[in-house]
């Protein structure tokens, strides 16, 4: 005996439940139209009819297509590979754009053109009343179109319980609007969103030159396949004009050949200066918040932590040029390049693994490369203002030139071999403190730049070290347990300087303390989010408050364990109050809530929102969506809150060390939350103006 499998039609509203957002909704269809061949796609809302249209001018659909696109989850495409007729990468591969439109109505009404005009309708709910959705039969209305041009209309008739404004709140937000419809990188591609009769359209030719002009300081292209980094410096304001217009760095390491890596950027220093956001927000994140965006396959990716131009602002600032805007490329055909449904993370494998590595180094490299081709800059400015010369610089490098023939914009530092124009040497190094027992120690960890007197970056592996007297083997200081006071010296000889020396202390301390049981080198209120997080309250004063309290803990550990212990509490008052202040939450309650209930009932409503949830989770760049997940316990930070309590009334007489610590790192994440909830845009469309929240 033979049974048919039968699959029962709420299956399928339950896989659109899947599709995390209206915007991602949306952008499963606007890939749809880039797949057929579209040069053009419209988005309307229309909010008086309740309806919302998707235009495309593609190559349309036959029964045969249509077909595919009524078998639920199937597609025939192959993510990433290239149709060498429309020049585009696909972009589908699972089928959801069938999907995709019953996000946002139940009646939904296709027309396509191809060889003929085809006209169908189906209504969600009668596939929901099923219990087989083969049974459900699509009629298809066939009409001659030889006329008519190419092309899919979809019409869908929103839900009542569709928050239609929701959806026009987040397109009213340039920032969020401007991402849309730079969803993809390609001039032969455009997208119009119509809100209400007022139309937007992608902006083509979008050339990094035309933003922030005066504060311009490089412009860095990259590809794999030249390994070579190009940094031309666009003469900022600060530093003056420099002959050195280009230097090329050679990236060391071999990129993986399963994808291709192409990097424009414009790094920019605002030092000084109370920059203006740009009227175009495509580069923003957040106020005052700029970043390079990222394209796989031609398609936005919607990560800002992969390429962070915060990477080196708090390890090596010194070196960190985190100003900047640009586009990093990806493409690739393997199948491993996976994402989570909302296309913010990749799916963990070896190769997006590999692709995050890569990212990271050659954006440090990038911005080490620019740092010292910073310092060459600034280098031969001081050499021209303290020169005793009555020769001009300037009109020498004229002459020097002219007598080449070469025009001004073709000098590159290897044209300065006058020794006139020679530049000071560079051995930055920086004076290290740790405890015991350290780590070992490599010359980058010690040495922040070294450049020559031709402008030439040196190897940091040919540069001599010395410690105490003593040669280190390879420039690898072993480790070292006991206290003590050290002093490195390194050197190099410059072919035209002779020998150039630099010296720095190394501080060795006990980790041992009073008070301690155990080494810790953990601050009591870490960053629980991405490195390099900063929380930005406006209205009191936490973000003094908070390094206040790290200092105190970190410098004298738990000399001051009373005044920490009474200090806790403070900071999720001062939390929820700039919450309050603010206007982004309201508590309904039959009396005072204190604040315990404040905090749980904040945290419920948090636990029970998943796209909030997910907008934290990709703000913060926490590494696991299940760990962030389960970090957020109603009990956990109950039990905090009373700890707190505790430990303002009775101090150190009612808490442990160990307790300090515990309370210290759910503050933290309390704390990286509340900053998300004030500054995060993404999140107001969600939740609207003011957040009511129940308290029983």
């Amino acid at each position: 005996m033979e049974k048919k499998l039968k699959i029962a039609g709420n299956v399928l509203s339950e896989l659109s439940d899947k599709i995390p957002s209206p915007i991602i909704a949306i952008n499963e269809l606007i890939k749809n139209s880039y797949d057929a061949g579209a040069t053009n796609v419209t988005i309307t809302l229309d909010m008086q009819s309740q309806n919302l249209i998707i235009v495309d001018n593609g190559e349309g659909m036959d029964d045969s297509d249509i077909g595919v696109l009524l078998q639920v989850a199937k597609s025939e495409k192959k993510y990433g590979t290239k149709n060498y007729i429309t020049n585009r990468y696909t972009q589908g591969s699972k089928g959801l754009g069938f999907l995709s439109v019953f996000k946002f109505g139940n009646i939904v009404t296709w027309t396509t053109v191809k060889d003929r005009q085809r006209r169908f309708t189906i209504n969600f709910q009668d596939i929901l009343k099923l219990d087989d959705v083969s049974d459900y039969m699509v009629s298809i209305e066939e009409i001659s179109a030889e006329s008519l041009e190419t092309g899919t209309t979809i019409e869908i008739s929103l839900r009542n319980d569709f928050n239609s404004n929701q959806l026009k709140d987040y397109f009213s937000i340039q920032m969020n609007r401007d991402k849309i419809l730079n969803s993809f990188i390609d001039d032969n591609f455009t997208i119009t969103l119509v809100l209400d009769g007022i139309s937007y359209h992608t902006k083509k030719c979008l050339s990094l030159s035309a933003y922030y002009k005066k504060y311009q300081l490089f412009h860095v292209s990259f590809t794999s396949d030249s390994s070579e980094v190009l940094l031309t410096y666009k003469n900022h304001h600060k530093y003056g004009k420099s002959s050195i217009c280009n230097k090329v760095y050679k990236y060391p390491s071999a990129i993986d050949k399963r994808y291709k890596l192409s990097i424009e950027l414009m790094i920019f220093d605002f030092t000084g200066t109370k920059r203006k956001n740009d009227p175009d927000r495509l580069f923003i994140v957040r106020p005052n918040k700029i970043t390079p965006l990222i394209y796989i396959n031609k398609n936005l990716f919607n990560n800002y932590s992969l390429f962070d131009p915060d990477l080196l602002r708090y390890s090596q600032g010194s070196i960190s040029l985190p100003q900047m805007i640009g586009y990093i490329e990806i493409i690739s055909d393997d199948k491993d390049v996976q994402f989570n449904s909302d296309r913010t993370q990749f799916q963990d494998n070896e190769l997006t693994d590999s692709i995050r590595r890569t990212l990271e180094e050659i954006n440090k490299f990038i911005q080490k490369s620019g740092s010292d081709y910073k310092s060459i800059i600034k280098n031969a400015n001081t050499e021209k203002d303290t020169s005793s010369s009555s020769v001009n610089n300037n009109e020498s490098m004229k002459s020097h030139v002219d007598k080449n023939n070469k025009k001004k914009d073709d000098i590159t530092h290897n044209d300065c071999l006058n020794s006139s124009l020679l530049l000071t040497p560079v051995l930055k190094l920086k004076n290290i403190t740790l405890n015991t027992p350290t780590p070992k120690l490599k010359r980058s960890d010690y040495i922040v730049s070294a450049i020559d007197s031709l402008g030439d970056v040196i190897d940091y592996n040919s540069i001599n070290v010395i410690l105490d007297g003593t040669p280190v083997v390879d420039g690898i200081i072993e480790s070292i347990d006991i206290p003590c006071v050290k002093t490195i010296t390194c050197s190099y000889i410059d072919s035209k300087k002779g020998l150039i020396i630099e010296k720095c202390m190394l501080k060795i301390t006990d980790s041992y303390l009073p008070l301690e049981t155990q080494k810790s080198n953990q601050v009591l209120i870490p960053n629980r989010a991405k490195k390099g997080y900063l929380i930005n309250y406006k209205e009191n004063p936490i973000t003094n408050l908070v390094p206040q309290l790290n200092e105190l803990f970190s410098n004298t550990k738990f000399q001051y364990a009373e005044v920490i212990a009474c200090s806790l509490r403070s900071l999720f008052e001062l939390s929820i109050y700039e919450l309050e202040i603010s206007n982004k939450i309201k508590y309904s309650c039959t009396k005072p809530p204190s604040l315990d209930d404040k905090v749980k009932y904040l945290v419920g409503s948090i636990n029970t929102n998943n796209k909030l949830l997910e907008l934290l989770f990709e703000g913060l760049g926490k590494p696991s969506y299940k760990d962030f997940r389960n970090e957020l316990s109603i009990i956990d930070f109950s039990n905090t809150i009373k700890k707190c309590h505790l430990g303002a009334h009775k101090s150190t007489s009612a808490l442990t060390l160990t307790d300090l610590e515990s309370v210290g790192k759910e503050v933290a994440l309390f704390l990286v939350i509340v900053n998300e909830l004030l500054n995060n845009s993404n999140i107001d469309s969600i939740l609207g103006p003011t957040w009511e929240i129940e308290i029983k």
